[in-house]
């Protein structure tokens, strides 16, 4: 069965394509072989076909997990989505396909909280791996990524970006049924901790235990319900606000993992467009400080602390790690990022004192106190910024490092 067939099938299935064959009515056949000529061929959509209903499916570009079509059929157009075992990008990268579901129900979730920051679920098939959505024109929801390649860093959107997820992260906090519903954890370390922090720490051994450490607390922090891909090529700008889509990396979670997601591709864009470097650290600031502010579950600076270091890791991740972003295409942008994490996560290294980085080899049970010590350095680091009033938050302290690191850097050139 071809790609149209299966996926037909599971529209089918979904109950969004019906199972009746388009019938001919009477004299049809005969009209057209009278206005045609006997031998005009006929088409798979103009005669009685049981297995082929009016369906057009148009594939779409941009995904690399998964398979995403424009599915037109007699009611209008939806969007269908099916997940792959073997991702495509050049590093060989396999996730569950099982995810899909877990999308679905993301979406949902975030339909009951806030019905406008998300599509609608039409209907989902586990036994084809896909589900449909409503299909958001792109000319009224544009992809937020395609403005900011631009330039065009819009503060007020990336603030918007910042509540509509903390509104979802709140919304979800520490609930027992969500946390047995999406336990994913498999598939988000294979997605998420494995590609990006992981492989880092394969590449750099001077900074893997740190990168260790920070994918370990990732994996071990669990208070809300996390999108897992907050990405601007994932954000619609639409006429009611910001969308989130492809949820497939959806996971019971760490808040930061969203959080710091999100802000690393507007620190990533200043590189490729650095004229625009202050536009896109507003835009940064907007969308942090206005998710903090929505933080209730808890501590927000301890929160905004976790999310600091995890952006060092990741940024490293987007250069040099199974998904390196395509936008920077020169060995001096991607160096210009590479300079600047590793500095900052060999700064986390000596600041731990990390016993794996100064050599010695932790047992099973070192590393647990590892993490803990870490968690405490956490909250102290978050206590000290809260008592002083006149003190940045380790978020806008990065922003300003970055700001100073870019002006430091050789010549960096506009991307095309």
């Amino acid at each position: 069965m071809n790609d149209h067939d299966t996926l037909v099938a599971a529209l089918r299935r979904m109950g969004l394509v019906d199972d009746a064959p388009r019938r001919m009515r009477h004299g049809e056949d005969a009209s057209r072989r009278m206005t045609q000529g006997e031998d005009a061929p006929r088409r798979m959509k103009d005669v009685d076909d049981a297995h082929a209903p009016r369906v057009v499916l148009t594939p779409l570009a941009g995904g690399v997990s998964s398979d995403i079509y424009r599915a037109d059929l007699p009611g209008g157009p939806v969007c269908v989505k099916r997940a792959l075992a073997k991702l495509k990008v050049a590093a060989e990268w396999h996730a569950p396909t099982e995810r899909n579901r877990f999308e679905a129900a993301w979406l949902r979730f975030a339909a009951d909280v806030t019905p406008d920051a998300v599509p609608r679920v039409l209907g989902v098939d586990d036994a084809g791996l896909a589900f449909a959505m409503d299909w958001l024109d792109p000319l009224h929801y544009p992809v937020w990524k395609t403005a900011l390649l631009s330039g065009d860093a819009d503060a007020g959107i990336a603030a918007d970006v910042g509540q509509r997820l903390a509104c979802i992260h709140a919304a979800s906090a520490d609930r027992p049924d969500l946390a047995r519903a999406f336990a994913t954890d498999e598939s988000f370390h294979a997605l998420r901790l494995d590609p990006y922090l992981l492989e880092c720490a394969r590449r750099h051994a001077a900074v893997a235990p740190v990168l260790r450490a920070l994918a370990e607390r990732t994996a071990s922090t669990r208070r809300v319900l996390v999108h897992g891909d907050v990405s601007p090529k994932n954000i619609l700008v639409g006429p009611r606000g910001p969308v989130f889509v492809d949820a497939e990396c959806a996971w019971f979670g760490d808040p930061a993992f969203d959080l710091a997601f999100c802000l690393n591709h507007l620190l990533l864009k200043c590189v490729h467009r650095p004229a625009r470097a202050p536009a896109f650290l507003a835009a940064y600031r907007a969308l942090a400080q206005t998710y903090l502010t929505g933080v209730t579950w808890e501590s927000a600076a301890a929160l905004e602390a976790r999310t600091a270091e995890l952006l060092d890791g990741l940024l490293l991740a987007r250069v040099d790690g199974k998904s390196p972003v395509e936008y920077l295409r020169t060995d001096v942008q991607r160096a210009c990022v590479r300079g600047f994490a590793l500095a900052r996560l060999n700064a986390q290294a000596a600041g731990r004192g990390d016993a794996a980085h100064s050599g010695n080899a932790a047992r099973s049970v070192e590393a647990a106190r590892s993490v803990e010590a870490a968690r405490s350095a956490d909250a102290a680091r978050a206590a000290q910024v809260a008592r002083s009033a006149d003190a940045c938050g380790p978020l806008d302290q990065l922003a300003r490092a970055w700001q100073g690191h870019l002006l430091r850097s050789p010549l960096l050139e506009e991307s095309a």
